[in-house]
């Protein structure tokens, strides 16, 4: 009630602590990031198919969710898609449950392909970017530009769904900034520097291209000159998880001030409390 920051910490803790991981999973993807506070809501109100209602099943499955019956939450979803098969929010919620709870990470792919291509600014599209783009970098890391290699196609339509999102939305900075990162990741460096220039040119309030330039100016050795831009990038777009994540880093390290690193680690924790920083859950520096 009174506004501070670190409540709002202390908050998802004890919901986090309370009502266990998978519970607090679903409603944080539900509040937290779709922004939708009766999505999070765990009562199924009877059988979902006494009502048949798409979000009957949703609820349906978001409470077997939290009760961790995954299997069953999944074939929820499922039955709720045969009503419903564009229902953003139930693939969504499929997707969550195949890659976080089900270690099925490539079924994931094509769902959050669609949720990315449908429509990338919303809620669930930014979650398909984010999860497409973890996906690409692990391809890449385990065999290369394309992933082909690697023995799992879903690498591979990862990476060219972020081509294609590219190619449709060149300003969005999301977009923008995980297809650098795969870049980066790739080994083209040069190319990254210059799509980075190329977006600041056009546009110098570019959100994912102050990210990218931050992230140059650190691997040039220029921590105040990162901090400058990551700083920038984060007035342009204040969900921006990777520029809060290594803003808060050097505030922390390089310049040895955990206060005003600390503002930055809770943007992060909101964002993502599973996140590393240094090898530590980010939840520690809080």
């Amino acid at each position: 009630r009174e506004g501070r920051l670190i409540d709002a910490f202390g908050v998802l803790e004890a919901a986090r602590e309370f009502f266990g991981e998978a519970r607090f999973a679903v409603a944080h993807t539900a509040v937290i990031l779709e922004n939708d506070p009766q999505a999070a809501e765990t009562d199924p109100k009877g059988p979902a198919w006494a009502t048949g209602t798409p979000e009957a099943f949703e609820r349906q499955a978001r409470t077997l969710t939290a009760r961790a019956d995954f299997e069953a939450a999944l074939k929820s979803v499922e039955a709720g898609l045969i009503i419903a098969p564009q229902h953003p929010r139930l693939i969504a919620l499929k997707a969550l449950i195949l890659s976080r709870f089900l270690d099925r990470p490539a079924q994931a792919v094509p769902l959050y392909r669609g949720l990315a291509l449908g429509e990338p600014a919303s809620p669930d599209g930014k979650l398909g970017v984010e999860f497409l783009g973890r996906r690409a970098h692990l391809a890449a890391i385990q065999k290369g530009p394309d992933g082909a290699r690697s023995g799992d196609p879903s690498g591979t339509q990862a990476v060219e769904t972020l081509e294609e999102l590219s190619r449709g939305h060149p300003n969005d900075p999301r977009i923008f900034q995980t297809l650098a990162m795969l870049r980066w990741t790739q080994g083209s460096l040069d190319r990254v520097r210059e799509m980075t220039k190329t977006a600041l040119a056009r546009n110098p309030k570019h959100a994912g291209a102050l990210s990218m330039a931050g992230a140059l100016a650190l691997s040039d050795k220029d921590a105040d000159g990162a901090m400058k831009q990551l700083d920038l990038a984060l007035q342009a777009e204040p969900g921006d998880l990777y520029s809060a994540l290594k803003l808060a880093e050097l505030r922390q390290f390089f310049k040895a001030d955990p206060k005003a690193a600390l503002p930055l680690w809770i943007a992060v924790y909101r964002l993502d409390p599973w996140r590393e920083a240094q090898g530590r859950p980010v939840r520690e520096f809080i």
